[in-house]
């Protein structure tokens, strides 16, 4: 979290056992307002596909690059495409 905000964060987990798992890769993104991660799905080539809503500008790319939204109302729905290696494709 960013001061009062909210900052949506995606983990993505390897299993490595019956009860173990390891971290492959973890991203968030955020605005200086409220973000809420809803939904995530992953397709047969292990792209990650994120939903919720957002408030304000948020930057989507959680890399070094920028893809800033700004909403339309008070809160807006966003579906976010992340590829297998958590690299931003589009939102």
């Amino acid at each position: 979290m960013k001061g009062n905000t909210l900052t949506a964060m995606i983990a993505l987990l390897h299993a490595i056992g019956l009860n173990a798992q390891s971290f492959e890769w973890t991203k968030s993104f955020g605005g200086s307002l409220a973000d809420y991660g809803l939904s995530i799905a992953l397709d047969a080539s292990g792209n990650v596909y994120t939903t919720g809503y957002f408030q304000g500008t948020v930057d989507f790319d959680p890399g070094a690059g920028t893809t800033n939204l700004t909403s339309e109302g008070s809160l807006d729905v966003y579906v976010q495409k992340l590829n297998a290696t958590g690299n931003f494709v589009w939102a």
